[in-house]
């Protein structure tokens, strides 16, 4: 089968389709609308476009997309057929695309994005045409379909992102974990409690002024991970400030770390409080972990964790649950774990979406 992805950002999720379905067999390539680069198995091409309209590029506004979309409609016209089409997150990049895809392919997917984009009546009117003769819209979480327009819903195939760091999690061995662990300073006789440093710089201070307000056995008893990443000045600045302020016995990763080396903190941690929804990874990463995970405050969790009956606590609780090992609780604990890879690993996302394939 010969496949094309159109997209305007490589992420994990996208390049890991794309090593997966090749490697089930499919001749897969990626095009770039916004760099016209062609991916083949084996070599990129840039493909030269002209246009008469080029002399707008620096004008912006509408001149400028007049000369996008003419080239963006060049460049599909230049390419071979496909059995099937993926806008992938590009919809925006698409409205003005659907007859030259329609005659490239057999049939499209839709792989929405997360963007808002203006809803005048133009761009309505194109994205519902785009929806309308898609033949699947996929979907990456359980509750992203409600976002869909009610009419379209028939179509709408759930095919959550794979989480790779699964993969990292599975290299750990128990050497390599205390090894890390004496190199960090990290006593296993302590509770180990990655502390999620998503959503709102509020949220985030608000959950380590409580943690300050645990009892100080409790606190004794603990070491928390806190691992900045898309933080800007300020919010790390406002986060070391409290955090040296509390007492709490605290482990503060402030750079860029690897795959390996996120694995490595959530296999380090028998807890996880987690503060936004699993859109942000660390919960599905923390429930195949087998953490013992309490939600913070107002979580917006994907309808596929309360479908799937996940067992997680609420953070009110943290004080109350005891962590001495529990055959109970590690049992419970163990499914959340076959639960999640059975959802997010790389093997259920790709099977997931040959099965969509083999609908059409």
């Amino acid at each position: 089968m010969k496949i094309l992805f159109l997209y305007t950002k490589i992420d994990n999720t996208l390049r890991n389709r794309v090593t997966l379905l090749r490697e089930h067999g499919a001749e897969v390539h990626m095009l770039s609308l916004l760099e016209c680069k062609l991916h083949l198995e084996d070599e990129t091409k840039i493909i030269d476009i002209e246009s008469p309209f080029e002399k707008f590029e620096e004008r912006g506004g509408k001149l400028r997309v007049i000369n996008r979309v003419y080239k963006r409609k060049r460049l599909l016209q230049q390419l071979a057929d496909y059995d099937l089409i993926d806008i992938y997150k590009c919809e925006r990049s698409s409205l003005f695309l659907r007859g030259e895809i329609a005659q490239k392919c057999a049939v499209y997917f839709l792989t929405p994005s997360d963007e808002e984009f203006s809803t005048n009546f133009i761009t309505n009117y194109l994205y519902q045409a785009l929806l309308n003769d898609a033949k699947f819209i996929l979907s990456n979480t359980l509750s992203g379909v409600e976002q869909i327009p009610s009419k379209y819903r028939q179509k709408v195939r759930v095919v959550f992102d794979p989480i790779t760091i699964f993969e990292e999690i599975d290299k750990i061995s128990e050497e390599k974990l205390f090894k890390a662990a004496y190199a960090m300073g990290i006593d296993f006789d302590k509770d180990i409690v990655y502390c999620d440093m998503s959503g709102t710089l509020e949220k985030q201070l608000s959950l380590i002024g409580e943690l300050n307000t645990l009892p100080d056995e409790k606190k004794r008893g603990a070491i928390f991970i806190f691992h900045l990443s898309n933080h800007d000045l300020h919010a790390r600045t406002a986060i070391k400030e409290t955090l040296d302020q509390s007492k709490l016995n605290f482990m503060l990763i402030d750079s860029v770390i690897n795959e390996a080396q996120k694995a490595l903190l959530f296999k380090l941690s028998n807890i996880s409080i987690i503060l936004s929804d699993g859109i942000n990874r660390a919960l599905p990463i923390s429930l195949y972990a087998k953490s013992m995970v309490y939600l913070y405050g107002s979580v917006d969790l994907d309808d596929i964790y309360k479908r799937e009956k996940f067992f997680y606590e609420d953070f009110s609780r943290f004080v109350e649950l005891e962590s001495d090992e529990n055959p109970i609780l590690e049992d419970l604990l163990e499914t959340n774990r076959q639960k999640a890879y059975e959802l997010f690993s790389p093997e259920a996302s790709i099977e997931k979406y040959i099965e969509v394939i083999k609908e059409i």
